[in-house]
């Protein structure tokens, strides 16, 4: 198997079970990370990447968090906006992250959202974005700006609200 399709079956698998935290996270799930896995090498792009999303990440005192990768991070790390994929479940890896989103700008200018939690339902909020998809891993969009910190304090909010409720 190629790298850059290994590296990606294995961020979408870590990013659909959550690091492997779903229910749904099965052995044969294993099987295939290990197999993706053993293939996938990072290359340096890909770590200056992550090193970018770690540095630039944004945490709120509610523990949502977000960063934004512009066309411009995208093309000077030499990357495609379809190799952004891999730094979604960074994020999660702090401790004090409940929620966040990655923001990739596209080609024409908007942003495909990606968001993932440790806890509280991010579906809904997705779906008020063009979006949709489970509970803890979702997509959206944003148009400009003014979107991105609608979407940045309603995710702030729904974490917010999810700690009231389960302190």
């Amino acid at each position: 198997m190629p790298d850059n399709a290994a590296r990606l079956l294995y961020a979408g698998i870590i990013g659909d079970t959550g690091r492997f935290k779903y229910s749904s996270t099965s052995s044969h799930t294993f099987e295939v990370a290990n197999v993706a896995q053993t293939e996938d090498a990072i290359d340096v792009a890909q770590a200056r990447l992550a090193a970018y999303v770690y540095e630039h990440l944004t945490i709120d005192e509610n523990g949502a968090a977000y960063v934004i990768l512009t066309n411009e991070v995208i093309k000077d790390l030499k990357l495609g906006d379809d190799s952004t994929s891999s730094v979604v479940p960074l994020p999660g890896n702090i401790g004090e992250v409940v929620a966040w989103a990655i923001f990739v700008q596209q080609k024409e200018g908007n942003y495909r959202i990606r968001l993932r939690s440790k806890g509280p339902s991010i579906n809904e909020l997705a779906k008020e974005h063009d979006g949709g998809g489970h509970a803890l891993a979702s997509g959206a969009k944003a148009s400009d700006d003014d979107e991105i910190k609608q979407v940045v304090q309603q995710l702030s909010e729904v974490v917010k609200q999810y700690k009231k409720e389960n302190n």
